[in-house]
């Protein structure tokens, strides 16, 4: 498709085909993006283009910038996940020691030795008495 042998207007558009030519074809030219074109696709090309047209100066800072904020995520993100892993291996722990505990009750109730459970369970002799 020829951009420059597009002639509709905005209004003219009906189709997302058409929309995307007249906005390829305008995009240097428009100030802000038109209503009919604010969607996040049109949204993430203008916003492209605004980037495109930065000097080299400015598009070093912003190069520079999304570098540190990539990195800002990736430690929140990295940090979120060993938190869950850490949580979840926390709550591994305590539900082992709560099933022990369970077991060891029922065990002690059924008049088994205090010896026998401690052994079974891996609880001590002085935690299972505690029971």
């Amino acid at each position: 498709m020829e951009l420059n042998r597009f002639r509709k207007e905005l209004e003219e558009c009906r189709s997302n085909e058409d929309k995307w030519c007249y906005a390829l074809k305008r995009v240097g030219t428009l100030d802000s993006l038109p209503e009919d074109l604010r969607t996040d696709a049109f949204k993430r090309l203008f916003r492209a283009c605004e980037i495109a047209r930065f000097d080299k100066d400015r598009r070093l800072t912003y190069e520079k910038d999304m570098i540190t904020e990539r990195d800002y995520w990736n430690i929140i993100d990295t940090a979120a996940r060993r938190g869950k892993a850490e949580g979840r291996a926390e709550g591994r722990r305590e539900g082992l020691a709560e099933g022990r505990i369970r077991i060891a009750r029922s065990l002690k109730e059924q008049g088994v030795a205090v010896e026998t459970i401690a052994t079974a369970t891996g609880l001590s002799l002085e935690e299972v008495e505690a029971l």
